[in-house]
């Protein structure tokens, strides 16, 4: 029993991290372009439902059944997946370098300010507020 306890553990630990520590989607599929964070969460998301999965197998043949669960009890698990996940997030968003950002077309920048001609009275120049005499 200990031992399948320790298992189902390990799984969600490593199911937890695997959307930030790969470049593939869900691990096997090979994407175009480096992943967003959005397609990280969707992952780690289904990894989440994959967990709960492989923890409900695991108590089926533990046990031979499985114990009713209120909401808290799917809340928990969803945070406590949250916290497995933190150790690879950390990685992806701290030590791995981003892809450079895209830079926009030339013709896309907007025009430089015009110069603006030297004040008339140097004393209204230093304090707009005051007026020549």
């Amino acid at each position: 029993m200990k031992v399948a306890v320790s298992v189902v553990l390990l799984a969600g630990i490593v199911l937890a991290n695997l959307p930030w520590l790969t470049t593939r989607f869900l691990a096997v599929f090979p994407l175009k372009r480096p992943k967003s964070l959005p397609i990280c969460l969707l992952e780690w998301l289904v990894y989440y439902f994959l967990a709960g999965a492989v923890a409900l197998g695991t108590e089926r043949k533990m046990t031979g059944g499985l114990y009713a669960q209120g909401w808290e009890f799917y809340v928990v698990t969803f945070f406590l997946f949250m916290v497995f996940a933190l150790p690879g997030f950390i990685f992806r968003l701290e030590f791995r370098p981003l892809p450079p950002p895209v830079a926009a077309p030339p013709s896309a920048a907007p025009p430089a300010p015009p110069d603006r001609p030297p004040a008339a009275n140097p004393a209204s120049a230093r304090d707009p507020g005051r007026t020549a005499e």
